[in-house]
């Protein structure tokens, strides 16, 4: 067999095994599958804690720059809310700061 040959027995062979659930319990395949899990684990528990996290992040970030944004965390239900919060308070600050320059 030549360097071509078995360079696609190879990619044929690692592609099956990808999909092959029994290959998934093989010695090789099974370590790259469990850091796998484990990574969702830690990093995002399920998808549907997602958009908490996203909506109580931006309420952070928000209330950082000094709006607050009251029980917007647990509102994930509703992030046509959050946009529109997040405009007027928006259009708040620039009418905050447009007072500023005319008492100058």
């Amino acid at each position: 067999m030549d360097n071509d040959a078995v360079a696609l027995d190879l990619d044929h062979a690692h592609g099956g095994a990808a999909r092959d659930v029994v290959a998934r319990s093989d010695d090789v395949q099974a370590p790259a599958f469990q850091l796998d899990d484990a990574g969702r684990a830690q990093v995002g528990q399920a998808a549907a804690d997602l958009a908490d996290q996203g909506l109580a992040l931006m309420a952070v970030g928000v209330e950082a720059h000094g709006v607050i944004l009251a029980g917007l965390e647990h509102d994930a239900a509703h992030p046509a809310r959050l946009r529109q919060e997040l405009d007027q308070a928006e259009e708040e600050a620039q009418g905050d700061g447009e007072g500023d320059d005319e008492q100058r």
